[in-house]
């Protein structure tokens, strides 16, 4: 009887504490700033009248967060809301997978864990995009499948492995640092338990065989769509070659990996004394390290949301470990947050300064960009393409499509400038907007001849908050 009453406590302490945190989440995302992704809206919306990634309009991120919420979006519509509607469900989902990967690893102990995850959550990672949130749902489900196999050893979790595994390197390449650690752990795994050949080669097969269907089902995908060659080139040759010298934005998100290291290693210390999950752990390590490159090359603090919610597991095991001296614990947990005071302060400070109201939208475009829609669609046919090099909303509030396939003003993606330029001026769009402050912000794209076509071919319709101007193509221009 005194069991099942303290099954009853323990289990009403866990709803309240799930639900509070989804209370919590709610007030963060709806009631607090937040960023607007003008891709993750804008690049869903091409999808939707039948553009594809690469082909006709560039990426080179991999591309299942983009069809996951061009799906969304196709039932509840495209607007500023919708895209927090989606942003909001995929975290509910996350903390609802750690806490279930948490029980299963870590018993009630959990709590300590999952508690470190929501009170750090919104201080560090107020605004992360979807590609990083997918990533750090599939890796803590990558983690429970793992220990899955590990505790049960049956195949099948291999090969589900496997499929999780191809999901999250189909939304990010460098998550196939993710899969080589998996192929590694199970040889070395079957070298040191002295595994039969058969045995191994049964393994990874099954996991090969589960990573490879999200895979070839993408690939296959854009072959039939005969996009294939240009998924290719952005993902694979464009990411190797030209984007690694490219001029990128740098951020601060390196005192979060340093934060990270402060508990990896102590938790490969404890690792020594450790009696159970040995395996699973040391396969966390590995995991957690190999998500540090979801920051290159920018460094951008938010990408490293892709290793948090595993942070919060290593947290878990140094609490377990360290029962009988919390002090360590506490001096850990302390110069986390030393480290990430940087981050922690502006968003105290947000709440003071606006506090939690629904509606404070943090986006590129104002009234401006809106007036600039309302007068393509005045000015132009419903099925007149445009160029835009303002916010890329503007295509959206003008319910224009792009004219090409250059819908970022990046002089790494215009490049080489001779091909780029050349598709703009073999078939000119009648209208352009561009914002003149943007050679400022892009090394290079002054360079870029456009824009000297721009100047000597098309008339200044009107300019708007000083650095917007719309152009309309010159009438005794050849086309």
């Amino acid at each position: 009887m005194k069991f099942m009453l303290k099954a009853f406590k323990s289990s009403v302490l866990d709803f309240i504490l799930l639900f509070s945190s989804g209370i919590w989440v709610v007030l963060n995302v709806y009631f607090l700033p937040f960023h607007i992704w003008d891709a993750g809206v804008m690049r869903p919306w091409y999808m939707l009248h039948g553009y594809l990634p690469y082909r006709d309009f560039t990426w080179i991120r991999m591309p299942f967060d983009l069809f996951l919420l061009s799906w969304w979006y196709r039932v509840v519509g495209v607007f500023p809301l919708s895209y927090q509607s989606f942003y909001i469900v995929l975290m509910l989902l996350i903390i609802l997978t750690l806490f279930i990967v948490g029980r299963y690893l870590l018993g009630r102990n959990s709590r300590i864990p999952f508690l470190f995850f929501i009170i750090f959550l919104f201080p560090l990672f107020q605004n992360t995009e979807v590609g990083e949130l997918l990533i750090g749902l599939f890796s803590i489900v990558l983690l429970g499948v793992f220990a899955l196999f590990i505790r049960t050893k049956k195949i099948v979790f291999l090969l589900l492995l496997g499929c999780i595994a191809g999901l999250s390197f189909i939304t990010k390449q460098n998550s196939v640092l993710v899969i080589a650690v998996v192929y590694g752990f199970l040889l070395y795994k079957g070298i040191i338990t002295k595994e039969k050949i058969k045995t191994v080669t049964i393994w990874l097969v099954a996991f090969s065989s589960g990573l490879l269907v999200p895979i070839l089902l993408l690939i296959g995908y854009f072959y039939v769509q005969s996009g294939l060659s240009d998924f290719l080139y952005y993902t694979v040759y464009f990411l190797v070659t030209k984007y690694t010298s490219a001029p990128v934005t740098k951020g601060d998100g390196g005192w979060i990996l340093i934060s990270y290291m402060l508990a990896l290693i102590p938790l490969v210390y404890i690792l020594k004394k450790m009696k159970k999950d040995k395996e699973i752990v040391i396969f966390l390590i590995f995991q957690t390290l190999c998500l540090f490159s979801s920051l290159l090359p920018s460094f951008l603090s938010y990408r490293a949301f892709t290793a948090f919610p595993l942070m919060s597991l290593v947290f878990g095991y140094i609490w377990i470990e360290k029962s009988k001296n919390k002090a360590i614990f506490i001096f850990i947990l302390i110069g986390f947050i030393a480290l990430n005071v940087r981050y922690i302060s502006p968003y105290l400070a947000s709440i003071q300064d606006t506090g939690f109201r629904p509606g404070q939208y943090l986006t590129s475009y104002g009234e401006s960009e809106r007036e600039i829609g309302e007068w393509i669609r005045a000015n132009t046919k419903s099925d007149e393409k445009i160029i835009n090099y303002g916010s890329e909303m503007i295509y959206l509030f003008a319910d224009r499509l792009p004219k090409n396939k250059y819908v970022e003003p990046f002089p790494y993606l215009l490049q080489p400038f001779e091909k780029s330029t050349k598709v703009f001026t073999d078939n000119p769009p009648r209208v352009v907007i561009y914002d003149k402050s943007l050679p400022n912000d892009h090394m290079g794209l002054s360079d870029w001849p456009f824009l000297r076509y721009l100047q000597e071919n098309y008339n200044i319709v009107n300019t708007y908050s000083d650095n917007l101007v719309i152009y309309q193509l010159s009438p005794d221009t050849l086309h």
